[in-house]
């Protein structure tokens, strides 16, 4: 609809231009020319118009689908027009600024009715010239009559170019205030949906976000604390299972090793004993048999002997009794001897066995004794070294478990002493950062607060200098027109003596052309009279203007002062927030300190203890030795997990404190980006408030100029 309204207007307004135009053509050149100037210049001002229009246009249709930028902003911001995209841009991230409006048009609107009052004041000098021609050329009354109705005419038509400056003026000024209206009706449907749909995009709201984020965590601090102290806890109630159930497993492996220990000493005697014993028994009685049958078979062998020996003695002496009586008592003399030999024989064989028994006996009881002896050293030896080794493994093991016990409270004294000091640093950072934000906000507020009110007196001051001289240029143009109109009646007094002294002949026909020419100077007067108050009113209503546009630039600026006091309100509060998290931030540190000292020195003295509990476990028995290393291998991986869980506790806390770091710069950034948003605004409030009053000290001297024209065209026009 509004399409079709700016048609019509814009049609109306170049045919207003064209019909002025048609009826200069062949009759005005320069009225023709000013129409034309008038045209171009509507022209231009309709086609700025139309680039303004095709630019709401653009925001119009993008906002149709405002749900695609939450989705890719950049994209979004390419379908609109170029002129519109940074200032939607800034909008959307939360800056309130205005969008661009027509740099032209407000000027052009006013520079065509100022083209139509010079094409009018031109029509009008060619016409007074004419008229003066006129008259000074003839004195014939109808030809002076005849000379006088083209100029009139011609004046006529010379006004005609200020009702194509009024027209086209209008029409333009009416298209300018639709598209406006246009263009505001956009703006308030984008800031309805920078308030729905695009407000994740904004600012505003990722500053909310962030700080809930903050929130969110400083809540869930407490949380983490108490976790951490339930892990403490069980991790030292476990700790204490683990103390008693290594000091328990230790002290039944010491009894367990010394019962062992003792059983197989008692072993050992008794199988050497029984082992000496019964090797005595069986040599004894494995050499029994021998021996007795030895003997038996010498006593048997001697028996059978002395019975052969009996017998063939007892034959050959019944035999020889008779032959040889004397030589019985030789016989019996060398049998006796025999006999002794033979027992001689007996014993010393007898003694022979006796000693190679005894030395038997003796040789297996010291092979016996030996044995025994080698069995004790070489279990004594065994013993000993594997006490030995036994000590020194545990030796190793325990100083194994002492250096990474100490390594382990080291790293993680460091690790705390680490991150307190980072946190600290990071505080102070803070705190430093927020106390010069705040000198800095504070003096650049008094800085611009000094600035203003410097520049508002320096206003006041052009104002009142501005009203002065215009009150003393008005006094001075009145007092110059009175002298003019003194100087008009002067001469025309002189005219008409002239005229009276030239001949009662002509006295007729100058009263008729005196009272012509006083009508038409009374129609002049009056032609004149309202431009020249519409300008006068124009030049009193300046200071008034200039007076409004001060009041509401100190509006204005008090606007902005109560802004920047909630600011600055808002960051004391802010920085107020800041220095509670500080604090909190340093209490949980300390507390976390505590508690990993604490988990260190809890650390190591559970490591010292299984080491202990590690080398009595390793002293109990042999027998059990896989099962005590299982038992130590799995607290190794309940330390070892025990320690990683250790590090991703401090990783995370590393992790939540470099979190919060950057959270902590962001919104340092956020406060810098807020100072450097109100210094842009009050610099922009600064360069309209200054625009203002050029444009005003601009329009000023144009009626000024304007005004020195027409003074100088006035004694023109007399002579």
């Amino acid at each position: 609809m509004s399409k079709n309204i700016i048609a019509v207007v814009f049609a109306l307004g170049l045919l207003a231009a064209g019909w002025v135009g048609y009826g200069f053509i062949g009759t005005n050149a320069i009225a023709l020319a000013m129409t034309v100037l008038i045209t171009g210049t509507y022209l231009l001002g309709s086609w700025e118009l139309r680039q303004f229009r095709v630019a709401t246009a653009s925001l119009d249709s993008a906002l149709a689908r405002a749900s695609e930028a939450q989705d890719d902003l950049p994209t979004w911001l390419g379908t609109l027009h170029p002129s519109l995209q940074n200032p939607v841009r800034a909008r959307i991230e939360g800056d309130r600024i205005a969008l661009p409006a027509p740099a032209l048009t407000p000027y052009l609107i006013g520079l065509l009715v100022m083209l139509g009052m010079l094409g009018t004041f031109l029509g009008m000098v060619v016409t007074f010239k004419g008229a003066v021609f006129a008259l000074e050329a003839s004195s014939d009354l109808a030809a002076i009559r005849a000379a006088l109705a083209e100029p009139i005419r011609g004046l006529g038509m010379s006004f005609g170019t200020s009702v194509a400056g009024v027209a086209t003026s209008a029409m333009l000024g009416l298209m300018s205030a639709i598209s406006r209206r246009e263009r505001l009706d956009v703006a308030r449907r984008l800031d309805g949906c920078i308030a729905n749909e695009l407000r994740p995009l904004s600012k505003a709201q990722q500053r909310e976000d962030t700080l809930k984020a903050l929130q969110d965590q400083a809540q869930a601090m407490p949380q983490v604390v108490d976790r951490l102290q339930a892990l403490l806890e069980g991790v030292e109630q476990r700790h204490a299972q683990l103390n008693a159930q290594l000091v328990e497993q230790q002290q039944q492996f010491h009894r367990e090793a010394s019962g062992a220990y003792t059983a197989l000493a008692e072993t050992v005697g008794q199988a050497l004993k029984h082992s000496l014993a019964e090797s005595a028994r069986l040599a004894g009685e494995a050499i029994r048999p021998v021996v007795e049958s030895a003997m038996s078979g010498v006593t048997a062998s001697a028996q059978a002997t002395h019975e052969r020996l009996l017998s063939t003695t007892q034959a050959q002496l019944a035999s020889l009794a008779a032959d040889w009586s004397g030589t019985a008592e030789r016989t019996a003399q060398s049998w006796q001897a025999a006999l002794q030999h033979h027992e001689a024989t007996t014993e010393r064989m007898t003694a022979a066995l006796d000693r190679n028994l005894q030395g038997i006996v003796q040789g297996f009881d010291q092979r016996a004794s030996g044995l025994v002896q080698a069995l004790q050293h070489s279990a004594e030896q065994t013993h000993a070294h594997q006490v030995a080794a036994d000590a020194e493994r545990l030796a190793a093991w325990h100083q194994a478990l002492e250096g990474t016990a100490s390594q382990l409270a080291d790293a993680w004294q460091r690790a705390g002493t680490h991150t307190l000091a980072q946190q600290k640093a990071t505080c102070e950072a803070l705190e430093a950062a927020a106390g010069q934000i705040t000198r800095r906000a504070s003096e650049h507020v008094s800085q611009t607060l000094a600035g203003v009110t410097q520049l508002l007196n320096q206003s006041e001051e052009l104002v009142r200098t501005r009203m002065a001289s215009e009150a003393e240029w008005t006094t001075q143009q009145r007092q110059h027109m009175n002298q003019l109109a003194t100087v008009w009646r002067t001469e025309l007094a002189a005219l008409r003596d002239d005229e009276a002294q030239r001949g009662q002949a002509a006295v007729a026909r100058l009263g008729e052309l005196q009272t012509a020419v006083a009508g038409h100077l009374a129609t002049l007067g009056a032609a004149l009279e309202a431009p020249l108050t519409r300008l006068l009113q124009t030049a009193s209503d300046v200071p008034q203007a200039a007076a409004e546009v001060i009041a509401q630039l100190r509006q204005e600026m008090a606007a902005l002062s109560e802004r920047d006091n909630a600011a600055l309100t808002e960051r004391a509060a802010l920085m107020g927030q800041l220095a509670g998290l500080v604090q909190r931030l340093d209490v949980a540190a300390s507390q976390q300190q505590t508690a990993i000292d604490n988990l260190v020195g809890s650390a190591a003295g559970v490591l010292e203890q299984a080491g202990v509990r590690f080398a009595d476990a390793l002293g109990a028995q042999a027998g059990k030795v896989d099962d005590v290393a299982a038992h130590v291998a799995a607290s190794a991986v309940e330390l070892g997990s025990l320690g990683e869980a250790f590090n991703e506790g401090v990783t995370r806390f590393n992790t939540g404190s470099d979190k919060l770091v950057d959270s902590l710069q962001r919104i340092e950034a956020a406060l810098a980006q807020s100072l450097s948003r109100s210094d842009e605004q009050l610099a922009y409030y600064v360069a309209q408030a200054r625009e203002v009053i050029d444009l005003s000290i601009v329009s000023q001297q144009g009626i000024l100029e304007d005004l020195r024209r027409l003074q100088a065209q006035a004694p023109a026009g007399a002579a």
